[in-house]
This record gives C-alpha cells, sequence and structure tokens, in this order.
C-alpha cells in the first residue's frame, strides 16, 4: 500500500509538471496522433514531431539463431508472434480468439504455433482459461533483444492489435526482417506504417480473422 501511495504522489507530481508548462516550453513528441493529443489537453502548445529512429539490427549468428528458435520450439515461417501479453491495452486476448477460430476451422494449419511474448503468469492463466490449453500456443514472459530480433526475423506473421499507442515501434522493428505485419488502425499505428502492413479493426474478431 505504501509502495502504491509513492508510485501515485510521483504520477501526479508529473502531471502538475505538464500541465503547469509556460508558454515559452516547447514540446517535442514521436507522432502527429501524439502531437494532436497534448494538443487538445494543452490547448495549442508548441509541438513539434520527431520519429524516433529505429534500433540498429544486432547481427546475429546463425548457430545463435537456431539456438534460440530452438528454446522457442519454433521453426523458421511457422509461428504467428505476438508481444506485450500482459498489457490489457495491446489487445491480444482477441488477436488469441481470433487465432483460435481459424485452427477451430482448420483455416490455418496445425503445424503452426503461436508463441506470445511479455506474459506474466496471471495473464497466461487468464489466457488459457478462456481459450483453453493448447498445445499450438507458447507464453513466455519478456524476451532478450537478441531473442525478440530472431523471433521477428523468423516469424511467418507479426500480429499487433494494439488499442492505445503514441507511436508503435514493434511491427516497425519486425518490419525491418521483411516480417509481414498484421496491425490495427488504433491511433498511431496507420500513420507510422503506412500502407506496409495490413490493417484490422482491432475491437471486431471476425475483421482480425479476416485479416
Amino acid at each position: 500500500r505504501m509502495l502504491r501511495k509513492y508510485y501515485f504522489s510521483q504520477s501526479i507530481k508529473k502531471h502538475r509538471a505538464l500541465f503547469t508548462l509556460t508558454n515559452s516550453t516547447y514540446i517535442y513528441t514521436i507522432s502527429n496522433y501524439s502531437s494532436s493529443s497534448i494538443n487538445y489537453y494543452l490547448d495549442e502548445k508548441p509541438c513539434d514531431i520527431f520519429y524516433p529512429p529505429l534500433k540498429l539490427k544486432n547481427e546475429i549468428a546463425w548457430d545463435r539463431e537456431q539456438d534460440i528458435l530452438k528454446k522457442y520450439n519454433v521453426l523458421n515461417d511457422s509461428f504467428f508472434l505476438l508481444s506485450s501479453a500482459s498489457r490489457w491495452t495491446k489487445n491480444n486476448y482477441r488477436a488469441l480468439v481470433a487465432l483460435t477460430n481459424l485452427f477451430d476451422k482448420d483455416k490455418i494449419d496445425d503445424d503452426f504455433k503461436v508463441i506470445v511474448l511479455g506474459c506474466d503468469n496471471k495473464h497466461k492463466s487468464y489466457y488459457q482459461r478462456m481459450l483453453g490449453i493448447k498445445n499450438n500456443f507458447s507464453y513466455y514472459d519478456y524476451a532478450s533483444d537478441a531473442e525478440l530480433e530472431v523471433l521477428y526475423k523468423n516469424a511467418f506473421l507479426f500480429i499487433y492489435p494494439s488499442l492505445l499507442e503514441g507511436f508503435g515501434s514493434p511491427p516497425v522493428e519486425a518490419m525491418q526482417y521483411g516480417t509481414l505485419c498484421l496491425c490495427s488502425t488504433s491511433t498511431s499505428i496507420t500513420e507510422v506504417c503506412g500502407d506496409a502492413v495490413i490493417y484490422f479493426d482491432p475491437t471486431d474478431v471476425p475483421s482480425i480473422e479476416m485479416a
């Protein structure tokens, strides 16, 4: 309880600092969506867009790459990848429902797997309770940078159903490896990903299935 009170007080301080900006303060943000949101709440403060640079790709040795794929029990181009599964705003549940439906309808080959990253035990239990325990679905906590890059590179699809993004780096990081991305139309994602991905309505499971 003491820790919650401390974090709450720190959050209040940050918000007070934000909302008492002077007219001489200049704001930089990472997308037009973020800029519009800031201007809405802060009465048209000066605000410039600065798209963040991508992380440089790590050159990972072939044998190391194979070890990582073996750890996650997947082969190249044989799995769907989702991330940040412990954060509800990332909306992974609806995407997992869509994938479950497609497996049940035999629209996806049984050899394919679904790798879900950033999933703590609480959320794993929730997903398994709601969707059933399935051999094709594997839930993991946060991957290392090297592991994440190998999974981005070798995934058949990266699925990003997020409901709220200030920028949305993961699909861009996956696209560096030529991996096709299926993405939500929410907030900044269409701005950042342009016409390079396949979009779906993140609130509609059939839309995700169709994509």
